[in-house]
């Protein structure tokens, strides 16, 4: 009897179409399921690059800050270069239009200002990210407070030795340009 089913064309076309929908679902769900992974995935880079642009940024915006201040001794500077330290490890909120230029003190006072930021540290670890983007980003971390304590010896300098900013640089803006800082 099962045989004589079996031979029944009608059985055997509903046997392989059914066959044929299970494996069209299974390889849809396959496929959907690494399409899932790579989306992830690219949110991971995204989010990646974006610490890493942040971090670029506010590295450069310090050294801008600091260079300025130690060639002009406005204080104004300083105090620029402070706000933006302090936003970057998540002690002071982050203007809404934050960028590299907006922290320019000749610009006038932050505008309106968003949440605090969760420290830049705590946010990679968050992510989860790749190890090897994980190290990366911890370099470039280490490097940029590298630089900042260096900023501070040369702030230091600048309150210990008097100076006419008028008639000439500083002695310590030296080291804010030297191979060194540069590297």
């Amino acid at each position: 009897m099962v045989k004589q089913i079996l031979n029944n064309p009608v059985v055997r076309g509903l046997w392989i179409a059914a066959l044929l929908i299970l494996s069209l679902a299974t390889i849809f769900g396959l496929y959907s399921n690494s399409e899932h992974e790579v989306d992830n995935a690219n949110d991971r880079l995204i989010k990646s690059n974006e610490l890493a642009n942040e971090l670029l940024n506010a590295s450069e915006t310090t050294t801008r800050l600091a260079r300025t201040y130690a060639i002009t001794g406005n204080k104004s500077f300083l105090s620029a270069y402070h706000q933006v330290s302090d936003s970057e490890n998540g002690r002071l909120a982050v203007p809404l239009e934050a960028s590299l230029y907006y922290w320019n003190p000749s610009l006038g006072l932050r505008a309106r200002l968003a949440t605090k930021k969760v420290p830049l540290k705590q946010r990679m670890q968050m992510l989860a990210l790749r190890p090897e983007d994980l190290d990366f980003l911890g370099r470039a971390k280490t490097l940029g407070d590298g630089l900042a304590e260096k900023e501070k010896e040369v702030f230091a300098l600048i309150e210990k030795i008097p100076h006419d900013f008028n008639i000439s640089h500083h002695p310590s803006i030296d080291l804010l340009f030297d191979a060194e800082y540069r590297r």
